[in-house]
């Protein structure tokens, strides 16, 4: 089973390998030989493991094609894709550098990604689409296969201790009934009190929160946990915000 880590690391896979070719077609549609030169001003440093330039080739990754998009925008790209697709290239690019400083993504983080994903290759008319299609249903498949869990566990746990409620319920009436035909009005005063006591553990008991999780894999960072909330996704959080 996939982390959702992983599966933003493919769909980055697939934005980079179909927006590459788009984004250099574009540049050159409108900058014809001086594309690289326009795109340097994106860059820090030198072009994203740039090879030699008599080929005019570029070793693209997802960061460098969103940025060269979002900067590119109003001189390149406008003319081709429409306002959401530009809310679309700064979403990937935020969620993507999230992706780089290993923030851990829950599953609306993931499911969002691949969404914005699927629409930006979409729009781009890529082949890949389906890819990416295909990896939301397993998502929300795992998911949902969650969450089913979570409920039949749940609803075991409610019925064992209904269980043990009318259990212990029929044992105090019975060592009741059994003090008071023994022991008289003495009966009742050691009853009274052990009476109290099964309330007091009843309500103790159907109050008790159903431990829900055994040992398993977190579906964000891939770590084994034993609890519902991911400890060391937690400590992440804290440690970025």
């Amino acid at each position: 089973m996939l982390t959702n880590h992983e599966r933003v690391s493919l769909a980055l896979d697939v934005l980079t390998s179909e927006l590459a070719p788009y984004v250099e077609k574009a540049l050159q549609a409108v900058y014809r030989d001086r594309w690289l030169a326009s795109i340097r001003s994106s860059f820090r440093r030198d072009l994203p493991n740039s090879r030699s330039q008599k080929n005019d080739t570029v070793n693209w990754d997802a960061h460098s094609l969103l940025t060269v998009m979002w900067d590119q925008w109003n001189t390149v790209f406008r003319s081709t894709l429409g306002h959401g697709e530009r809310s679309l290239v700064s979403e990937l690019r935020e969620s993507r550098n999230r992706w780089a400083h290993q923030q851990p993504f829950d599953f609306d983080d993931t499911y969002r990604l691949l969404d914005s994903t699927g629409r930006l290759l979409q729009a781009i008319k890529s082949s890949q689409v389906q890819q990416i299609s295909n990896s939301k249903r397993d998502v929300l498949l795992q998911e949902f296969n969650r969450e089913l869990s979570q409920d039949v566990l749940a609803a075991r746990f409610k019925r064992q201790k209904l269980a043990n409620v009318i259990i212990y319920m029929a044992c105090c009436a019975a060592l009741l009934v059994a003090l008071i035909s023994t022991m008289g009005w003495m009966g009742w005063l050691i009853g009274i009190p052990l009476v109290a006591l099964f309330a007091h553990f009843s309500i103790q008991l159907l109050l008790e929160k159903p431990v829900l999780y055994g040992p398993h894999d977190c579906s964000a960072c891939g770590k084994i946990i034993y609890s519902q909330e991911c400890p060391y996704c937690q400590v992440a959080r804290i440690g970025l915000t």
